[in-house]
């Protein structure tokens, strides 16, 4: 990068999570729209990067996108274990992460469950794209105090 040039940040909008009154949904589809995936922003590193994703856990997880893009996301929200999660909830690590993003003020933080204890994290935007940002096979993001 040239002397005196900075680099440009991406604004990322995310969709607001309606248990927050303070906060409203932006205009888009939202929690009434379609699901999309975007994976350009997945962790390449650390502990929950893509290549730690087993080849038969990665056949679920395109199932159950196959399954999903039926679906609106509020429909997939009513599911069992897929929610937004407030990023003070998550483990110093993740949180640090979320930091190094840019993204550790976002009520727009979202898990879904891939099967059994297994998580795929990201940031569900306005548009109705999420965003993913890591694979957490072992629940380790967010510490439940229920026994596996």
């Amino acid at each position: 990068m040239a002397k005196g040039k900075s680099k440009k940040k991406t604004k990322v909008t995310a969709l607001r999570r309606p248990d927050r009154k303070e906060t409203k949904i932006a205009p888009g589809p939202g929690l009434d729209g379609r699901p999309l995936w975007a994976f350009g922003h997945f962790d390449n590193d650390g502990d929950w990067c893509w290549s730690k994703i087993a080849e038969a856990d990665a056949m679920t997880m395109v199932q159950r996108f196959k399954d999903f893009e039926g679906m609106t996301w509020t429909q997939i929200r009513r599911i069992r274990h897929n929610h937004f999660t407030d990023p003070t909830d998550i483990v110093r690590k993740a949180q640090n992460k979320l930091s190094d993003f840019g993204l550790y003020e976002t009520n727009a933080l979202f898990s879904m469950s891939m099967g059994g204890m297994k998580r795929l994290w990201g940031i569900l935007l306005e548009d109705g794209v999420f965003r993913a940002l890591w694979w957490d096979p072992r629940h380790e993001i967010y510490k439940s105090n229920k026994k596996p």
